[in-house]
């Protein structure tokens, strides 16, 4: 025990309600190393820049568009905590398990073999911001923090927009590289590939749901291994979504950010997600607030009646009366969004077939309510 706590000058600090852990690279995936380093945003295990693992794996990317634009992507990695409490006791000190270089190694294997062993449902997650910029910590990190304290594996998504003169099909393609990243390197992550899925904020919701209706492929020029893979989420979280481009209930500077100034009508239609519901959408939960002044709530009611129409499975709709626009999970405008995400998102995804075989709850409220894990680096 003094063993480890000389080394407590080198531990890593993590709050006490989530953790992230650091995910192995793949010691003979060059792409996968070259894509990966270490994050400066807080319980962030990695980052990972998914257009340069592409390139890494000869695609034929045009170099000057690479660095003006798709070099702005990034996914940022946050990792739930293994199922290993039973074997940390013996390593706690003042309620707090320590795990460092010197740690024994059979109980490191230990760890390792608990990690390997378990597969986690994954959420991309994706910001707001009109298409023009990005949300990233009320809509991006927190929002992982809370999805990792559930037991998922939470990926940030920052793609690209128009600040960054992006327009479509540039956010579809990213998140469509992000589900095929996290479906190619999935044992190195973790993953369960059968339950990936996708929350949105404003036109972050937009573009989530566009994932869901779209059968298209836009990245298969760029990454012709992505044909592999299904392209589309598991289950789709719109929060306070852009949904219409129809001038009556439009957000007209998404609309524009997306589109640009020359869209035509065809445009609206086909990126109008009301007008285009698949059959087979994955299953859709919606929230939004009646005194939305941002986005027209009837951009989500108009979703909603569609997805009813279509009688798409284990889709679930709230409108809660007051609370506005842009308040994420922890930002609360009022009574009625405060802890939405307990009340409502938790019931609706241990409802959905996806998420509903994994008992992860019970586990990590009764984990987070004891103790907290701190990792410190290996000495190499």
């Amino acid at each position: 025990m003094r063993r480890i706590l000389s080394f407590v000058v080198l531990i890593v600090f993590l709050s006490n309600t989530t953790f992230c852990q650091q995910i192995p690279a793949i010691q003979d995936a060059k792409d996968f190393v070259f894509a990966q380093k270490k994050s400066k945003i807080e319980n962030c295990a990695f980052e990972f820049a998914p257009w340069q693992a592409v390139e890494s794996q000869n695609c034929h990317l045009n170099k000057k568009k690479f660095r003006k634009n798709k070099e702005t992507t990034r996914l940022y990695a946050f990792f739930p905590i293994p199922d290993t409490a039973q074997h940390f006791y013996d390593y706690m000190v003042d309620n707090t398990v320590l795990v460092s270089a010197n740690t024994p190694q059979d109980f490191r294997n230990q760890f390792k073999h608990e990690l390997t062993a378990k597969k986690f449902p994954a959420v991309i997650i994706c910001p707001g911001g009109s298409y023009h910029h990005l949300g990233m910590k009320h809509e991006g990190y927190q929002v992982a923090r809370w999805f990792t304290q559930q037991g998922y594996a939470a990926f940030v998504l920052r793609y690209r927009v128009s600040s960054h003169r992006a327009h479509h099909p540039d956010m579809i393609q990213d998140l469509q590289l992000a589900i095929a990243m996290l479906k190619q390197y999935a044992d190195a992550w973790y993953i369960d590939t059968t339950a990936i899925g996708a929350i949105g904020f404003s036109a972050g919701g937009h573009l989530v749901l566009h994932s869901g209706i779209t059968h298209d492929n836009f990245i298969e020029k760029e990454l012709p291994t992505a044909k592999n893979y299904g392209l589309r989420p598991n289950y789709i979280m719109s929060i306070y979504p852009v949904v219409s481009m129809e001038d009556s209930i439009a957000h007209q500077k998404s609309r524009k950010n997306l589109l640009t100034k020359k869209y035509t009508e065809s445009d609206i239609h086909q990126f109008s997600i009301e007008q285009n519901i698949p059959d087979d959408m994955p299953p859709t939960f919606v929230l939004a607030c009646t005194d939305d002044d941002v986005v027209d709530v009837r951009n989500s009611r108009a979703l909603w009646q569609e997805l009813n129409n279509k009688q798409i499975n284990f889709s679930s709709y709230a409108e809660l009366p007051t609370g506005g626009h842009g308040f994420g999970m922890y930002k609360n405008n009022s009574e009625a969004t405060k802890d939405w995400n307990e009340r409502l998102l938790k019931n609706w995804l241990d409802m959905i077939p996806a998420i509903n075989q994994y008992p992860y709850r019970e586990y990590f409220d009764e984990f987070f309510n004891k103790k907290r894990l701190l990792v410190m680096p290996d000495e190499n």
